[in-house]
């Protein structure tokens, strides 16, 4: 198996040879089914965000050389971060509209 590609929610894609600081701690978790859910985000989702130059949600493809297919990973941690990140604005922008009523 090898990293086919490493993606840092900017739908770009990294040298999978390059040292990126920080993923050597990441928790990974296989892009769910069809179907299925990964905390609380379907598969279609999941790849809006990963494609999100703001979102930060790490994402790494690994398959075999020479292989088209392979198992898509995203990492939890930034996962779970952005969606911290979107809470927080959730309600930041409700304090604002309470106190500008």
């Amino acid at each position: 198996m090898q990293i086919a590609n490493i993606t840092r929610g900017t739908g770009d894609t990294a040298n999978p040879t390059a040292s990126t600081p920080g993923l050597g701690s990441e928790i990974w978790e296989r892009l769910p089914a069809t179907g299925k859910r990964l905390e609380g985000l379907s598969r279609a989702a999941l790849y809006r965000i990963v494609g999100d130059k703001a979102s930060g949600v790490v994402s790494v493809a690994i398959c075999q050389p020479g292989s088209d297919r392979g198992v898509r990973l995203i990492g939890l941690q930034s996962l779970r971060a952005y969606i911290a990140r979107c809470a927080e604005n959730q309600i930041a922008a409700r304090l604002a509209e309470k106190e500008a009523a």
